[in-house]
């Protein structure tokens, strides 16, 4: 059993086209086919730049003011934890059609993140990332070389990323048969869960925050606004939005307006990312002035939200957005309730 944390982030970089070698149309028609030979034969890292920029210059192969832009792909892979053993220490001798039972159990750290997997970006201009935990079981199965037909070194080369890892072996000794599972990992409690923004109230069985709003002609506008559960499964649930106000000014509340934000961030050596979303906003009547009274909300949760983590390489925070639009648009009120996404089956399709 194991969990890894993958982020891979690209990687824009300018080179300008006097620094190339001079032998650059001679390796390709293009500047592509020019940086995937140098990906594969790299130059000597001791070179003469001016003599190859002279060089450049006298023969009219570059201008001095272009340049050439690499996109890499900057890739991290961090182990949150792996355990192995065997199931059988002795050989077990199973006839034809006969099956073999051995239970085993392992326990998951508390710090783990919950498993997680999103993509998105522009990644034909080097804006692409993408970001996944995924915890894996798998299990081979040893026997005899002499009484099985091992795989061909075709074979072998044509599946890069066996089921399992390859166990240690005897002499005589083969794998014969090997399986892999995704089980998801989730954690609803505070531990593993992103520390929420400040404006966030404290995440419990029940979110809750209570604001108000001063008007300069007299009276207030105060509104809170509280859920029903703290988390929500991506395509199933919903959460109902209790939302109770009291206007004892006269200036009138225009629109309701119930959404959630996304807070997302990855690091893959050097290379960050930060990235902020507002999810399926949905828009409410408001409420008159002098208004005193309750209403209640539906907020499902789409498919395809990434799932709440905070691991070593990724962080995913959820919110749920309460905002009252009052006239003057900087006297807005904006309430904010700690919310988690939970991961789930779908994200492996």
């Amino acid at each position: 059993m194991q969990g890894r944390e993958r982020v891979t982030l690209q990687k824009t970089t300018s080179v300008p086209e006097c620094e190339l070698a001079p032998f650059h149309h001679l390796q390709g028609a293009s500047h592509k086919e020019h940086h995937e030979y140098l990906a594969k034969f790299p130059r000597p890292e001791v070179r003469d730049l001016v003599k190859e920029r002279e060089w450049r210059l006298r023969n009219g192969h570059v201008s001095p003011s272009r340049a050439l832009t690499v996109v890499e792909d900057v890739t991290r892979v961090e182990a949150v934890f792996a355990e192995r053993r065997a199931l059988a220490s002795q050989p077990v001798a199973l006839p034809v059609g006969a099956g073999f039972a051995a239970p085993f159990s392992a326990e998951i750290p508390r710090a783990a993140p919950s498993s997680f997997y999103v993509a998105g970006g522009n990644w034909s201009v080097g804006k692409g990332y993408l970001a996944e935990i995924v915890y894996t079981v798998s299990v081979a199965a040893v026997g005899d070389a002499a009484k099985h037909e091992l795989p061909t070194a075709a074979e072998e080369a044509a599946d890069p990323h066996p089921a399992a890892d390859a166990p240690s072996l005897a002499p005589g000794e083969a794998v014969i048969g090997t399986a892999k599972r995704h089980f998801l990992v989730t954690h609803a409690g505070d531990e593993g869960r992103p520390a929420p923004s400040p404006n966030y109230a404290s995440a419990s069985s029940s979110p809750r925050m209570t604001a108000s709003r001063a008007f300069l002609g007299g009276g207030e506008f105060r509104a809170a606004a509280s859920l029903n559960r703290a988390s929500l499964a991506p395509g199933s649930d919903a959460a109902i939005v209790k939302t109770e106000v009291n206007n004892t000014g006269s200036v009138a509340c225009g629109t309701t307006t119930v959404g959630a934000t996304c807070a997302l961030s990855m690091r893959a050596g050097a290379e960050t990312l930060a990235r902020s979303f507002e999810l399926a906003p949905t828009f409410h009547r408001g409420f008159a002035a002098g208004h005193f009274g309750e209403r209640f909300h539906v907020f499902p949760a789409a498919p395809g939200w990434p799932a709440t983590t905070a691991g070593a390489l990724v962080r995913c925070g959820y919110g749920l957005r309460v905002r009252f639009e009052l006239p003057a648009p900087n006297r807005n009120l904006t309430l904010d309730l700690p919310i988690t996404v939970t991961p789930t089956a779908s994200m492996y399709s």
